[in-house]
């Protein structure tokens, strides 16, 4: 029970590895004001998850939350706009293979320790700015925009900013993001954190989450 407690946790995702996560930092700054809505509307696509890392030292999971509801905004063919919902509800590890650990873990990360999806369902993401790039890649990934937008957490909106690959055709808009990690305790995930608690010592949780959005979007005619 004990080793099943201190087991990493959260939302949306958590980072990997035994030494702390590498992916780039998302920040976490005042939020801002959403961009205005596009002319043409693509709605989200049912397949649309974000893949979720998490870690202690000596331990990761790795897992994966449903994205339940959102849409795009376009102009010219460019995505200018848009927001989705994540159902913390969905939270499922995928690396736990004992079917009663793997329920215990999930239960936690849905507890108040984490998300405490009791009284907060859902996390939201509204997009602020959305900037093209210049050819670049990150850990083989293409980037081609950078997506700067407002992320609620248990009631907590921070801006943060990350890459992204998006593709647009007539019918279909692609989102796919590099993996970027975000501190967990800037949305009041504190749990197990050395951070907060210091007389943790080795027993404690990554603050950084590492999640990587894996998004789809179909026009409304």
């Amino acid at each position: 029970m004990k080793r099943t407690i201190i087991l990493l946790g959260f939302v949306l995702t958590i980072a990997s590895c035994q030494s702390k996560p590498s992916a780039e930092n998302a920040g976490a700054g005042d939020a801002q004001s959403a961009a205005v809505a596009g002319s043409s509307e693509y709605s989200l696509n049912a397949s649309s998850v974000v893949n979720w890392k998490g870690s202690k030292p000596g331990g990761e999971h790795v897992g994966t939350v449903n994205v339940t509801e959102g849409k795009v905004g376009t102009e010219k063919g460019k995505v200018v706009s848009g927001n989705f919902t994540i159902d913390l509800n969905t939270i499922i590890c995928n690396d736990l293979t004992d079917a009663d650990m793997n329920g215990k873990l999930v239960g936690h990360l849905k507890s108040p320790d984490f998300s405490d999806v009791a009284k907060y369902p859902a996390a939201k993401f509204e997009i602020v700015s959305i900037s093209e790039l210049a050819a670049s890649s990150a850990g083989g990934f293409q980037a081609t925009h950078q997506v700067t937008g407002n992320l609620t957490m248990k009631d907590v909106t921070k801006s943060i900013s990350f890459p992204a690959q998006i593709v647009v055709s007539d019918n279909l808009i692609k989102a796919e993001s590099a993996p970027f990690a975000l501190n967990r305790t800037e949305w009041g995930v504190n749990y197990g954190s050395k951070s907060i608690f210091a007389e943790l010592k080795d027993n404690f949780i990554h603050d950084e989450m590492v999640i990587t959005l894996n998004l789809s979007f179909g026009k409304v005619q």
